[in-house]
This record gives structure tokens, C-alpha cells and sequence, in this order.
């Protein structure tokens, strides 16, 4: 029919230009990595590039995005040396970090490892909101995959899209499906995917004799309460990982702070009014 040629023609007359801006403005964005210093998450990516670099240093911190408050990624690089970013990372981002400076630094590994985060990071079993754009853009992608476990890679398969994470002109925008699982696991304390990449941690640092600390940021004083009663349970799932010493010492030395002092549950208002010299006294 005359006016469905038409419509079709028009319509590839308007899809023709459209589609050779988007790949063009895609190129742009992608060539060189561009997109990493302007998108959402960007301390993520700067966490990455930190990471595979060859560099002495004293004290490694990983850890969230309290941790990366008080410890900003882009401006501890000497003997404290901060590849903390952000929580939706989950425990096995902050794996596959470590994994990446210690390989790159094998004959000059840190002198101790601390995974600095708050204890409400350590539910994250990858069923955020935020998995797609924080976790899967960055690490869905050799040579991260091959250090996924089979818990790992299944609740990846949950997320919509999870396979267009890669898709170029994806990767470059800040869009990510709404994902908001009803049956999430919202536990009072470790995430399975805490304990199994934890775990993988505290190996990997005693498998180089490397000294492995968890230590976290100040807390607000709302959650006090909460992990005062839940500290038993936290201790009995940390027997489970032989890792006592480390959980006892996380927990005991929690310093509570007034909650005036942070914009939201966990965030600060003003970090750099923080104290973090406990830092250097309070690793044991």
C-alpha cells in the first residue's frame, strides 16, 4: 500500500540519522573509557584503575562508600593506599580489587589489608537495586568472571537484563532496569555472598602472608541497639568462617557517633570533619 511505503521510508529517514548520532555519541563515550570519569559510580571504576597498579604500600584499604568518605580513593595513594568505593560492589568486588593489586604486586605485596564498612554493607547479596550499574557494568567482564562462584553467578541470572550490561552504549549511560526483588535476602547481619567472598578475603591475604584486619567507619548511634543485639549471632557465623578474631575485633571497636552528624543512616554530612587517625592505631 502507497501510504505504508511511505511511513516505512519516512520512518528510516528519521532512524538513519538518530541511529548514527547514538553511535557516534557511543564511540565518543566508549573510546578510552571516557564514560568513566563522568558516570554514576565513577569511584568504582577509579577503584579498578588504582588496582592494577604497581605500587608499594603499607596499609591497603578496600571497603565501601563510608570507607570511601573517610578515605577517598582518589586521594589515599601513599603508604595508606584506598581502593574503597561502594558498597554494591557486594564482598566480591572488594575480592576481585585485592585480587588484582596483589597480582599485580606480587613481589611487592602491602605490609596489612583492611576491608573498612559499615556492618549494614555486609548484607549485600547482590539483590540491589544498584547491582546492575554499580556491580555488573564494571565486573561482569574478564577478567572478573572467572572468579565467580556458582552463588555469585545465580543471583546474577536474576537481575533483568543482567546480559546487556556489557552493551556499549549501556555501559556508558547511567540507565539500569528497576530491579527491587520482593523475596531480596535482608538478613539482621552476613549476607551468604558475605560469608563465601569474606572467606576468600582472609584467605587469599593468609595464602601471601599478608596480615587481614576488618575495621568499621564510625556508626551512627541509631544502629547501636540493633547490632548490640545481634552481636552473638554475627559471632556465630563468623565461627563458621574461623574468623572470630577478626569479627570480635570489628565489633568491639565500633565507635558510635552522634546521628546529627550524617546526611542519611550511614553517610556523613561533612567527612572531612571526621577524625581517621584511628585508622593507623585502631588495626590490630
Amino acid at each position: 500500500m502507497p501510504g505504508s511505503k511511505t511511513f516505512i521510508i519516512k520512518f528510516f529517514i528519521f532512524c538513519v540519522p538518530v541511529v548514527a548520532a547514538l553511535s557516534i555519541y557511543t564511540c565518543y563515550w566508549y573510546r578510552d573509557n571516557k564514560y568513566q570519569d563522568s558516570i554514576n559510580g565513577r569511584e568504582i571504576y577509579w577503584a579498578i584503575k588504582k588496582s592494577a597498579k604497581h605500587k608499594k604500600v603499607k596499609k591497603l584499604l578496600i571497603g565501601d562508600s563510608i570507607g570511601q568518605q573517610l578515605f577517598d580513593n582518589r586521594k589515599y595513594n601513599d603508604s595508606i593506599y584506598s581502593l574503597a568505593c561502594n558498597q554494591a560492589i557486594s564482598c566480591v568486588g572488594f575480592y576481585e580489587l585485592l585480587k588484582s593489586f596483589t597480582d599485580t604486586n606480587r613481589d611487592s605485596l602491602p605490609e596489612q589489608v583492611i576491608l573498612v564498612t559499615h556492618p549494614l554493607s555486609l548484607q549485600n547479596n547482590l539483590d540491589q537495586v544498584y547491582t546492575f550499574h554499580y556491580f555488573l557494568k564494571p565486573f561482569y567482564c574478564a577478567p572478573y568472571k572467572q572468579y565467580f562462584s556458582e552463588t555469585v553467578n545465580s543471583q546474577i541470572e536474576k537481575v533483568p537484563f543482567y546480559y546487556l550490561s556489557q552493551f556499549p552504549f549501556i555501559k556508558i549511560s547511567n540507565w539500569s532496569p528497576d530491579y527491587r526483588p520482593e523475596n531480596a535476602y535482608n538478613p539482621k547481619y552476613l549476607s551468604p555472598i558475605t560469608v563465601e567472598y569474606i572467606t576468600r578475603i582472609k584467605n587469599l591475604c593468609d595464602n601471601l602472608h599478608i596480615p587481614f584486619a576488618i575495621v568499621a567507619p564510625p556508626v551512627s548511634d541509631v544502629h547501636r541497639n540493633n547490632i548490640t543485639q545481634n552481636t552473638q549471632a554475627i559471632m556465630n557465623e563468623a565461627a563458621k568462617m574461623n574468623m572470630q578474631a577478626e569479627f570480635a575485633f570489628y565489633l568491639h571497636s565500633i565507635k558510635y557517633m552522634d546521628n546529627a552528624l550524617y546526611g542519611d543512616e550511614m553517610h556523613f554530612h561533612d567527612p572531612e570533619k571526621v577524625d581517621v587517625n584511628y585508622i593507623k592505631t585502631l588495626t590490630p
